[in-house]
């Protein structure tokens, strides 16, 4: 008889009581200190077949007194939860990176012995680090999977959360944390993410990637939608249906914060006795597993012999155990994120343009591979941008922005533990360490493109003779367009318009010349409110909106100046603590407002028309919204009869919405920089040409005295309609794209290039060819996202 399993079953005992005593009608109270005493007799007894019998009937009697009281099933998915490193700095659960995957080893090897399941949440950059810098740790942990009840839940690269991230980026971290996985042997069957990371896109996602299961069921910092049974099918927006699990309605789901959870057992079965109605109640629990566990051994140590409290699973062998119990369709509004998360505006801001530096990067690579053949090799240039990035948006930068390596640590393990490990000295809390990669990457991105445009430049050139100054035009969006264009070596700027995926070179006198023509003048006037820090604002000629600019010291905003100089026009607001501009550009359906704020606390818009509907949108998502608090990845629309607004933000996701009368209140939290735009939406036109065209500038040069242009226009690719582009990129001079259809109406899309074959390959996100696709009438059905492999013509 194994000692350790009668100390088990002695502190167990104490957890059987607890649950006696949740029992206000006892049919027979049994006697637990019978029980420890018969534990003690066993332990002085040296007949092993004895001491084995008995410690057996006090197991069952254990169980019988249990589901005696139950009349359900209950079942448990248990595991571990692991943070990230960056930049071989560990946070939170990895403070300690060798530390930490010695306690996940030790916790593996437990569950081992004792052949019970265990789940695993660990971010894959995380096993990739190990990898490189412990081989042999990687070699036993991959020796225990391959023996163990083990599994990989959430494939993730760096554990995000997929609803504040681009539609590029939600791909990139499956992508790349599945290749992560597969070169270790290990395929993924579910994304089970613990943290608050889903939407109504996930399933499509999902599919994607061929990962069969999903999960709805979360912890921490979010709210996902319920449904009785814990096993449903959930359909997705584009009407994707893939297996999940879900948290059960009106059922406690069993996470319990920082290491309480076998300590609460009892209370979880108690909660079965209360609901007879319901065939069973599935409990899940993902602890940061380098978190001590009072129980978690005992537990373990007894559970080859008896489930005492319930049957522990795998995630994916819930699913196959539990019956599925009919399909669910979730809204946005029926997920919600924590305010919490968006307590530091600078990381937002430079996240999302980093994403939009890294997209224009990728484009201009491909027209710099389709100009010429004479350019190096970028691929890994590209693959390292890309893992910085997915790093840089690891969750924990956003849940514990301030906490520093070593924090966690300190913070709950003990001064003996402490003392033995080794914490690096870094000053950096993460959120400021991701800002700082943030601004490389967009920096890395930055002389990519200047090179990049020199480059093109040159592969034009036939001779050095005379011209005129000329400046290169670079669209690196799908929409023909007409926009601003801000030459940064000379300061001159201009207006110009230019075709979707094109490059055109156009004379300086030209861009800069002022036009008296109707469409070149300022569509937007304002008259400043003083008195209520408000501007009134006028689009040809008709009030749409006031907006109004809140701050905490209530102190007055006044009108600084005016500054026009064509095509732009800079009217600057202030106080002793806040600075405000509004851009416009002749001719340009746009107001861009850039806040640097001390004190203020939200912007609120008053439309002056008629609104109908709100919508907001999310990673390859647009849906009406009936809240009145809201999150949203990157524009609020507000939809009228004729026209409408659309507010688009890259760094202040909330909103409040009152709806009588209508007014949108933007959340500002704290103190930094601020950037939104505002447009009249025209009901004809796509609210991503609104989004596409704030985010993706045109790219522009000034081409150097004595070059002669051969080709003053060239059109890459001609997309129609123009649909959303999320990345048009080139890998080992393949090129690829991934167009989005956002709306209800099925699409027929025709792209067509002197660079491409007519007919290219449609591939599924890990880049496996689907089929042969006609590449001038592609259907696209509504939601949906498709990848497309071009083939380059010779």
């Amino acid at each position: 008889m194994d000692s350790k399993k009668l100390d088990a079953v002695e502190k167990i005992i104490d957890l059987a009581e607890e649950f006696s005593q949740n029992i206000l009608i006892q049919k027979k109270e049994p006697s637990f200190e019978k029980y420890k005493t018969r534990i003690q007799e066993i332990r002085a007894s040296d007949n092993e077949k004895q001491r084995e019998k008995k410690f057996k009937k006090i197991l069952r009697r254990l169980k019988r007194h249990i589901t005696r009281e139950l009349k359900l099933d209950l079942y448990y998915i248990f595991g571990a939860h692991g943070g990230i490193i960056i930049d071989d700095v560990g946070f939170c659960e990895f403070d300690s990176p060798k530390y930490a995957f010695d306690i996940l080893l030790d916790r593996m090897q437990l569950a081992l012995d004792t052949s019970m399941p265990y789940n695993l949440e660990i971010a894959s950059y995380c096993l990739e680090w190990i990898q490189d810098h412990y081989p042999q740790k990687m070699k036993q942990f991959l020796d225990l999977y391959k023996k163990g009840n083990f599994e990989i839940i959430n494939p993730s690269y760096a554990q995000p959360y997929n609803l504040i991230i681009g539609c590029e980026s939600n791909i990139k971290h499956f992508e790349y944390g599945l290749k992560v996985l597969n070169q270790l042997g290990i395929k993924p069957d579910i994304f089970y993410c613990s943290e608050s990371s889903l939407h109504p896109q996930i399933p499509q996602i999902l599919k994607g990637f061929d990962i069969k299961y999903g999960s709805l069921r979360t912890r921490l910092l979010g709210v996902s939608p319920t449904a009785v049974s814990a096993h449903i099918k959930w359909v997705g927006l584009d009407n994707t249906k893939i297996e999940s699990l879900i948290d059960q309605s009106g059922v406690f789901n069993g996470e319990y914060f920082h290491g309480t959870f076998f300590k609460q057992l009892p209370n979880l079965a108690f909660q079965g006795v209360a609901r007879p109605f319901l065939p069973y109640i599935l409990y899940s629990n993902l602890e940061d597993f380098i978190m001590p566990l009072p129980y978690q051994e005992e537990i373990y140590r007894i559970y080859e012999n008896v489930e005492l409290f319930g049957r522990f699973l795998l995630a994916s062998e819930a699913l196959e155990s539990l019956p599925l119990n009919g399909e669910y369709t979730y809204k946005r509004d029926d997920f919600l994120i924590g305010d919490y998360i968006f307590v530091v505006p600078e990381l937002l801001l430079q996240n999302k343009n980093s994403e939009i530096q890294l997209i224009t990067a990728e484009i201009l690579n491909s027209f710099l591979n389709l100009s010429t053949d004479d350019i190096p090799d970028n691929d890994s240039f590209f693959e390292g941008l890309w893992k910085d990035l997915l790093l840089a948006q690891a969750h924990d930068a956003y849940a514990v922005p301030y906490i520093k390596t070593g924090d966690y640590s300190k913070s709950q393990l003990s001064p003996e533990i402490l003392e033995s490990i080794e914490l690096k000295d870094f000053n950096l809390s993460i959120s400021q360490l991701c800002i700082k990669k943030h601004q490389q990457i967009q920096q890395k991105c930055q002389s990519f493109i200047e090179k990049s445009l020199n480059h093109i430049i040159k592969s034009s050139t036939i001779t050095e003779e005379s011209s005129s100054d000329l400046v290169l035009i670079i669209n690196p969006t799908p929409y023909t367009r007409k926009d601003y264009v801000n030459l940064e070596q000379n300061d001159n700027t201009g207006i110009v318009e230019i075709s979707g995926f094109s490059s055109k070179f156009v004379s300086l006198q030209d861009l800069t010349a002022k036009k008296n023509e109707q469409n070149t003048t300022f569509l937007f006037k304002f008259k400043v409110l003083e008195e209520e820090n408000a501007v009134q604002v006028k689009y040809k000629e008709e009030i749409k909106y006031i907006i109004r600019f809140n701050s905490k010291d209530r102190t007055s905003l006044t009108l600084i100046n005016i500054i026009e100089r064509y095509p732009k026009q800079i009217t600057r607001l202030g106080s002793e603590e806040n600075q405000i501009k509004i851009i416009q550009y002749a001719g340009i359906n746009r107001l861009e407002f850039q806040l640097d704020s001390k004190t203020l606390t939200d912007v609120i818009l008053e439309p002056k028309i008629d609104i109908k509907k709100t919508y907001i949108n999310y990673p390859f998502g647009i849906e009406e919204t009936k809240r009145t608090k809201v999150q949203s990845l990157d524009f609020l629309w507000l939809e009228g009869l004729n026209e409408g607004i659309i507010y688009i933000q890259k760094n202040s996701q909330q909103f409040q919405l009152f709806r009588d009368p209508l007014r949108l209140k933007n959340i500002l939290n704290g103190s930094g920089r601020y950037q939104f735009a505002v447009s009249i939406k025209e009901p004809t036109i796509s609210p991503y040409f609104y989004l596409d065209t704030y985010y993706y500038r045109l790219l522009a040069r000034t081409v150097e005295n004595g070059l002669n242009i051969e080709k003053k226009e060239q059109n890459f690719l001609t997309i129609y309609p123009p649909l959303p582009v999320i990345n048009f990129w080139s890998r080992n001079k393949q090129f690829y794209i991934r167009i989005f259809n956002p709306s209800r109406e099925h699409k027929v899309l025709n792209m067509k290039s002197s660079y491409f074959h007519p007919k290219g390959n449609k591939i599924n996100l890990k880049h496996e060819i689907i089929d042969s696709s006609d590449l001038i009438m592609i259907g696209i059905e509504p939601w949906k996202f498709k990848t497309f492999q071009l083939k380059r013509t010779s």
